[in-house]
């Protein structure tokens, strides 16, 4: 929760850097390298905390693994994620100073096959564990990204540019690279 929280705050702080440049007359006119190097200077301690944490979250999930069984391990994950969550949920609300909406069918279904589906994943992570170690594992836990845009291309209609289809490639061919790190296999295998 805590790494989830971090890249909260690095989004926040990456956005409060832009409105901060372009309400600013003097920095409005910042070449956008500088701006960006504020942004940077200012989200990417927080990202890289952010990644420790979720190291650190998935390391001792793996521990449990050793524990527990793979969907127990994955339920500790999500009772200790829940005050938080809702915390932060009522709390982004209540500062806002409006009302909770109320839901309808419909978004309380695909809320509930967005939960489910997170815990299969979940679930799948901690048995990767098992099968292999915890580097592969975690690295084919990052393909999430390209899994979200290739689900919306299908399921959604969404489209995707040549430069987004080659961006999803080259991401997939890194985590595979990262996953067989430690076999030694030779160039050409």
């Amino acid at each position: 929760v805590a790494g989830d929280l971090l890249c909260l705050v690095a989004g926040a702080l990456w956005g409060i850097t832009t409105v901060v440049v372009k309400a600013n007359r003097v920095l409005s006119h910042t070449a956008s390298s500088k701006v960006l190097l504020m942004q940077l200077a200012g989200s990417a301690p927080n990202l890289l905390l952010a990644a420790l944490f979720q190291t650190w979250r998935a390391a001792l999930q793996q521990r449990l693994r050793g524990l527990l069984s793979v969907n127990a391990a994955g339920f500790v994950r999500y009772l200790y994620a829940l005050p938080i969550g809702a915390l932060l949920l009522f709390g982004s609300y209540r500062a806002a100073g409006i009302a909770l909406p109320t839901p309808d069918l419909r978004f309380v279904l695909d809320c509930a096959v967005g939960g489910v589906l997170q815990i299969f994943g979940t679930s799948f992570l901690i048995m990767s564990f098992g099968f292999r170690n915890f580097a592969a594992g975690t690295a084919y836990s990052k393909t999430e990204a390209a899994q979200t845009a290739i689900v919306a291309w299908l399921v959604l209609g969404e489209a995707l540019t040549p430069m987004q289809c080659v961006g999803i490639g080259v991401g997939v061919v890194g985590v595979l690279t990262l996953s067989l790190v430690g076999r030694g296999l030779q160039g050409g295998e």
